[in-house]
């Protein structure tokens, strides 16, 4: 009666999955307090009452599987991240993915194990429908029907990769490239500041491509693009952390080429930033850097 009576006044959330397992246990002391105080000899009666508990077991051994975990409901196949990985792009940036924010550890450790390169799942605002793919959850949605295509599933999970039907074009409205190399150990080194007096409604897109070096291993750095308004209240934030891409960051090592979207930019946004958050602060160094701003056009 509890639990119903903090939904009906204040609005709580019944719990479910992990949150709900103690009514196990307690359904289970419940029977027995229960059925060893019945004044009863008779055995019918006790067996009634016992008879309930067996439904545990018998679940237990029905749904028993030696493949998949059925407590797993955030299953992101492996294949789903070779599909992108093959998907060929018109310009030297990854396909972007978006998805919800309990599979990105998931995708991130695919980018990882197989050292890829691949966009990071972004969730920040989840679902834009504006990314090349879509990790989703179920495709009965008219609006996902409108924009994309069904081209893989887990009938485990019930996830869905889904594919673009039309791909936004990039228009490029900016482009900066440095080379000086920046050695420093400050928490925080803009790569880029733009107004977004005129983009209100738009869709942005901000690909880099980055050579950094560091002696610390793992390198805990970030690269984020943020959009506030004038007085710093923060509307959106998307990351990208290099250290899931690589543990070494070394002297002469390859570039790292990657991007953000900003889907919708909402009205009273006035600026966006992209940078490098040194969340350690320790000596890391800034080789050289390429930043390019595209807005995200078509249908």
């Amino acid at each position: 009666m509890g639990i119903i009576i903090e939904n009906k006044l204040f609005g709580i959330n019944y719990p479910e999955d992990r949150t709900g397992l103690y009514f196990f246990p307690l359904l289970i002391g419940s029977f027995f307090f229960g059925i060893d105080s019945l004044q009863t000899s008779k055995k019918i009666i006790l067996i009634a009452f016992t008879l309930p508990l067996f439904i545990f077991p018998i679940h237990f051994f029905a749904s028993t599987n030696l493949s998949w975990s059925s407590l797993e409901n955030e299953v992101i196949p492996q294949r789903f991240y070779q599909t992108i990985t093959k998907f060929p792009t018109k310009d030297k940036y990854p396909p972007s993915v978006e998805g919800y924010q309990k599979r990105l550890m998931r995708w991130s450790y695919f980018n990882f194990s197989e050292k890829g390169e691949q966009f990071s799942l972004q969730q920040d605002g989840y679902p834009t429908y504006v990314a090349d793919f879509q990790i989703a959850s179920s495709v009965d949605s008219s609006l996902w029907k409108n924009y994309y295509d069904s081209i893989d599933g887990d009938p485990q999970s019930e996830i869905f990769l889904l594919q673009r039907k039309n791909m936004l074009w990039k228009k490029l409205l900016f482009s900066k490239a440095e080379t000086p190399v920046h050695q420093q150990n400050d928490q925080y080194f803009e790569l880029y500041r733009g107004s977004m007096d005129t983009l209100a409604g738009k869709n942005l897109y901000i690909g880099f491509t980055i050579n950094i070096s560091s002696k610390t291993k793992p390198f805990n750095g970030w690269i984020v693009t943020s959009v506030a308004t004038w007085d710093k209240i923060y509307l959106r934030y998307e990351y990208t952390p290099l250290s899931w891409y690589r543990t070494d960051w070394l002297e002469n090592g390859k570039d790292f080429t990657n991007g953000h979207f900003i889907a919708d930019l909402p009205e009273g946004a006035s600026r966006y930033v992209t940078y490098i958050w040194n969340i350690d602060k320790i000596n890391f160094t800034v080789n050289s850097y390429e930043l390019e701003v595209f807005e995200l056009t078509g249908h």
